[in-house]
């Protein structure tokens, strides 16, 4: 198995998960994904999202293309979200990929 593959199982068996509070909490988000943009990369990465969470949660997550009320995972590129007055929080990992953290 790559190294990629390896870190993708990583986060889907996410050890978190078996605290059933904190699943809540994850749960009320990935309820609602709000998606800036509609290139082949965000819609790729909205339709592995919301596979994840079907596989996750047991639960189809709602895709928004205007803010749905909070709480909600955003789906976007950079680009798309820094303009709507977000304040990011980034940082690439070494293994190449990154979740932003948006206030």
């Amino acid at each position: 198995m790559s190294n990629r593959n390896h870190l993708y199982d990583c986060w889907l068996g996410f050890e978190n998960l078996l605290n059933p509070p904190l699943k809540e909490e994850y749960m009320k988000y990935c309820k609602n994904i709000y998606i800036r943009g509609s290139n082949d990369i965000v819609l790729a990465a909205m339709n592995e999202l919301k596979l994840a969470i079907k596989k996750i949660f047991n639960i189809e997550a709602d895709i928004y293309r205007r803010r749905p009320e909070a709480p909600y995972v955003l789906v976007g590129r950079l680009e798309d979200v820094a303009n709507k007055g977000h304040v990011l929080q980034s940082g690439l990992k070494a293994e190449g990929f990154c979740i932003e953290n948006i206030a």
